[in-house]
């Protein structure tokens, strides 16, 4: 089946994925699509965006419904972490890459990117993430095909890790597919 997955587009932020912004908002909603989280970016937008990246998000929560997964940038406790449908594990995939940090963070519910967070904190993220190039760690592997087959499912698939081209590799006899940056179709 074909699925279409959009991850980690950060609208209304530093960190939106240039020329995609309408695209999200026009997707029909489909039991194909699955949005993977940090889709609207709350927390590191402008301080005058929250309000309209908040009736973003929630429009596209509203249009969307269970396929919807908030990411650790929408800040917000998440409806639901993961969503499960023909064997596919649906998930953010902060959980898997470090789950004590990206708890804390979502915990903190913090909205909008201040002087210090805008001058200092994410031009380091930014550095930081050029130069490890979305490469997940082994325990991201173990965390992902752990949490897969706990859920009953085969296939896992998230966003999070912002890797320059799609990851689709095999791992414990689960396939593990960690999509780019945007709207990525793929047959699952």
């Amino acid at each position: 089946m074909k699925y279409t997955l959009v991850a980690d587009t950060h609208l209304y932020s530093k960190y939106e994925v240039p020329g995609i912004r309408q695209k999200v908002l026009d997707l029909p909603a489909s039991r194909e699509t699955v949005l993977l989280g940090d889709v609207v970016d709350r927390t590191c937008c402008d301080k005058k965006n929250i309000e309209i990246a908040t009736q973003k998000h929630k429009q596209l929560t509203n249009l969307h419904r269970d396929n919807y997964l908030d990411g650790n940038h929408e800040s917000m406790q998440p409806r639901a972490t993961c969503l499960t449908m023909n064997g596919i594990l649906f998930t953010h995939g902060d959980d898997e890459a470090n789950p004590t940090k990206w708890r804390k963070y979502r915990e903190k519910h913090k909205l909008g990117a201040g002087i210090v967070k805008k001058l200092f904190i994410m031009p380091f993220v930014s550095l930081f993430n050029e130069l490890v190039g979305g490469k997940p760690k082994a325990e991201f592997f173990e965390r992902a095909a752990s949490r897969t087959k706990f859920n009953g499912c085969h296939t896992y698939a998230c966003g999070h890790l912002h890797p320059k081209k799609l990851i689709d590799i095999k791992y414990d006899g689960v396939r593990i597919i960690v999509v780019p940056q945007g709207i990525t179709e793929i047959e699952l």
